[in-house]
């Protein structure tokens, strides 16, 4: 099942398929552990909120790497879901992971 995922500015970014993360142009971004996301290096990016948002906590510690995982299949494209509607603040503490990529 595919999932959209959104900035906190409600931009439409990508798409999750299975347990990969992928930008709305179909480029393999990351992958997920559960709620957490991480780079292909493995490196911490951030954790999966509301099934459409990813956010990095600024206050809590650094997380270890995540376990490695195959290079996916390029997806097909889904079609492009309206924008949603902008969020006035994030929670204490959080801020939007993927505007670091």
């Amino acid at each position: 099942m595919t999932k959209y995922v959104y900035r906190w500015d409600g931009e439409y970014w990508g798409f999750i398929e299975g347990e990969y993360l992928f930008d709305k142009t179909g480029n393999y971004k990351a992958f997920l552990e559960g709620v957490e996301v991480h780079k292909e290096d493995g490196s911490y990016v951030g954790a999966l909120t509301e099934e459409k948002y990813i956010l990095l906590s600024t206050i809590s510690s650094h997380r270890p790497l995540g376990a490695l995982r195959p290079w996916p299949p390029k997806p097909q494209i889904p079609a492009e879901p309206p924008r949603e509607s902008p969020r006035t603040s994030s929670p204490y503490g959080a801020e939007d992971a993927l505007k670091r990529f």
